[in-house]
């Protein structure tokens, strides 16, 4: 089916406070039970603020309405929402969603005064650049990669040069200290296939984790989980190989290989002879149609004679009459 896509906004505010909550994790879901499927997410800005873009499998025909649902999280932990937690439709939602949430936190301490329209210009630019969200995705990266080499080295320290980045579409937060369940869900609604689930060590042999966590993982990739207690410590990028070469699989191969060109040598063979008698053919309507030809010529002769003979006799009764010849 098309996929549709959709933009989702509105804010999230404390319940106690009536404060609009930065930093939290907005997500929307096709439905609210255990099949459902992440359609897109998002982090609030610093008025709560948020829009999602929603990814949505649309058949050409709607008949009826297209629900979703949103879920807010504070970090990975999950917070009860209320409010406009439920969308009808997403083809008629256009205003914005109001959400309350018990978020635990704490006043922040005043800072220097700033103009109104610094703070617009402020809000907007993290809202249209995604900015908290390239910065926490960088944060949770090197957090799993610190983990990763920490256990498998211990007394080891490494360099990463970390260069500019731009937020994929498989956050390392979607998968990264996320049950196996869940992980598997989130990465299966991005088109990512989880092909194994094993056991994390926290050894010499966890060290290929390493490179395989800064790495982008995009729509169509295969990765192998590493969990430890349930929840997911690494992951690791599968790349396809091709099956081995069998000899007797390719002897198999030439041989029909052979047959079939013997096969075709012998059709080309009959086509040839086919190509001949054709020829012949031809050559015997082209006699055909010189001889038809030829009578309808004679035949049209034939006809002028006939008319001349027409007249001869038309003028020997006129001679006959006028010399009264009997």
């Amino acid at each position: 089916m098309p996929v549709r896509v959709f933009h989702i906004s509105g804010t999230v505010m404390d319940s106690t406070t009536k404060k609009g909550v930065p930093d939290l994790r907005v997500e929307v879901w096709d439905r609210d039970d255990q099949q459902h499927t992440l359609l897109g997410s998002s982090v609030t800005a610093a008025r709560g603020r948020f829009t999602v873009a929603v990814s949505a499998e649309v058949p050409p025909v709607v008949t009826g309405g297209v629900p979703a649902f949103l879920k807010v999280f504070q970090q990975t932990a999950p917070l009860s929402a209320s409010g406009d937690t439920a969308i009808q439709d997403l083809f008629t939602q256009t205003a914005p969603l109001n959400l309350s949430v018990d978020a635990h936190l704490t006043e922040r301490a005043p800072t220097d005064k700033i103009a109104l329209s610094q703070v617009l210009d402020a809000i907007d630019f993290i809202r249209l650049t995604d900015f908290k969200g390239l910065f926490q995705e960088g944060k949770d990266r090197v957090s799993a990669t610190t983990s990763v080499v920490g256990d498998s080295l211990k007394s080891a320290a490494s360099k990463v040069k970390i260069g500019p980045i731009r937020l994929p579409k498989v956050r390392t937060s979607d998968v990264i200290r996320q049950d196996t369940a869940t992980a598997t869900q989130r990465l299966s609604a991005q088109g990512v296939t989880v092909t194994a689930v094993k056991d994390y060590k926290g050894d010499l042999s966890s060290l290929n984790l390493v490179t395989s966590v800064p790495v982008n993982v995009k729509s169509g990739d295969k990765i192998e989980l590493y969990q430890q207690n349930g929840v997911v410590r690494g992951y690791r990028i599968v790349k396809d190989t091709p099956p081995p070469i069998n000899a007797v699989t390719v002897g198999r191969i030439q041989n029909d290989i052979t047959s079939l060109q013997s096969k075709l040598d012998a059709k080309s063979a009959e086509v040839d002879q086919l190509q001949i008698e054709l020829s012949r053919k031809s050559e015997q309507v082209d006699q055909l149609n010189s001889q038809m030809t030829a009578l309808r010529q004679a035949h049209d002769q034939l006809a002028s004679r006939s008319a001349d003979i027409a007249a001869l006799q038309e003028t020997m009764k006129a001679v006959k009459t006028r010399l009264q010849i009997p």
